[in-house]
């Protein structure tokens, strides 16, 4: 008899505490209800949140949605920061968010993506959709840096985003995104151009306009149709001038073109307005590197290493600061800022760039041809290494 009042007693005081946890988030039809403005890539409003929260204030719903909303403004960031520090033991929203923050703010990939890990262990009652499309943008951005087989992981968290929340725009314009920006990276994968078309048709062109139009003048290049991806870029920044997307891919579409002048202007005007932005500078200093104005091109691809907290990134980037110092023939340089690539990363790229200096420095490379294709043996990473050499008129060593 003991055992049974023992028993019950348990019984009910799990229940009471699981009325108490359920009572700190907001219900189902509320949830529901603001979801669909996130849907429709809205912000809540500020207002209406600090109002629920006055009712719900632990609901980590509307936590998440307030951080998300502050960090829109970087003077707000400061009172978004203090709210994350303030909570002790964050949900699937708000740790989809603190990712968010790792990811866009501050590069900081491996711990967004341990984050996201945790924000999707935490969604026991899977209804966060946005936490898997973000870690699926994250896995196709991903695949450009160089990583392998992320193409296929971005298409599972697409798919479960679009179970939770069934023919979402949203996500299917950001499925469309990543698959046209690996067009061209991912080896016999043209296809992607067809599955990327199909969702852009489920998609209105009144959804979310400037985001729109800029998906689809990444399709028209994708299709090698630059004036009417020219156009659509062009839409979009007259929907939102400061819309940094369209700013981004317009501008490396006049750069593909060889309009290094051109992108140039376009980049000078809106460095002027986002000057602490790591696409914009990079790109910047990219074209300088195109128009051999080697000096400044290393000033700015400084500044965005400034900015980069990503290995791989920075690797990049010295990787681009080692050619404007070949560009300058000051060769010892170039050479530094490649093993310091290597330090922050130590991928094919790099060493193809080592190879190609010691080649200009005529040295012998035999011994470090021979590494080269033990440690990459892969096709792309020749055909790279072929089309690096010839860049700067040269053959590469036979094997």
């Amino acid at each position: 008899m003991k055992l049974i009042i023992v028993l019950l007693l348990i019984f009910l005081l799990n229940n009471i505490a699981n009325a108490m946890t359920q009572t700190k988030e907001i219900p189902d039809s509320l949830r529901s209800k603001l979801d669909s403005l996130v849907i429709d890539n809205y912000l809540i409003p500020e207002s209406e949140l600090d109002s629920l929260l006055l009712i719900y204030p632990e609901s980590d719903y509307l936590l998440a949605q307030k951080i998300y909303v502050l960090f829109e403004d970087d003077e707000n960031s400061v009172e978004a920061l203090r709210i994350i520090k303030d909570i002790k033991n964050p949900g699937t929203y708000v740790l989809s968010e603190i990712a968010f923050y790792n990811y866009a703010i501050q590069t900081d990939n491996k711990n967004a993506e341990l984050m996201w890990k945790e924000s999707i262990a935490r969604d026991k009652r899977h209804l966060n959709w946005l936490v898997r499309m973000r870690y699926a943008q994250f896995f196709g951005e991903y695949q450009l840096s160089g990583m392998q087989n992320r193409i296929d992981l971005a298409d599972k968290y697409y798919l479960e985003a679009l179970e939770i929340s069934p023919n979402n725009p949203r996500v299917l314009l950001s499925w469309a995104r990543t698959y046209l920006l690996n067009v061209g990276f991912v080896l016999e994968r043209q296809d992607l151009v067809d599955k990327a078309s199909r969702m852009l048709k489920m998609v209105s062109m009144d959804y979310d306009p400037a985001s729109r139009n800029t998906v689809e003048g990444l399709y028209w290049a994708a299709i090698d149709n630059p004036q009417m991806a020219k156009l659509y870029f062009h839409k979009a920044l007259t929907i939102d001038s400061n819309f940094i997307d369209a700013v981004i891919l317009y501008s490396e579409l006049e750069i593909r073109r060889g309009n290094y002048l051109t992108a140039k202007q376009f980049l000078e005007h809106h460095l002027e307005k986002h000057p602490n932005n790591l696409d914009i500078t990079f790109d910047y200093a990219s074209v300088l590197l195109y128009l051999k104005e080697y000096k400044n091109a290393i000033l700015f691809f400084n500044k965005s290493l400034s900015l980069d907290n990503d290995p791989i990134g920075r690797s990049f980037t010295k990787i681009s600061i080692s050619e404007a110092y070949i560009g300058l023939h000051q060769f010892d340089k170039a050479e530094g800022e490649l093993l310091d690539a290597l330090k922050e990363n130590a991928n094919s790229k790099v060493y193809t760039y080592l190879l190609l200096l010691h080649v200009l420095m005529k040295r012998n490379v035999d011994k470090e041809l021979k590494e080269f294709y033990k440690n990459f043996p892969s096709e792309s990473d020749d055909n790279y290494l072929h089309f690096v050499f010839s860049n700067y008129s040269r053959k590469v060593p036979k094997k």
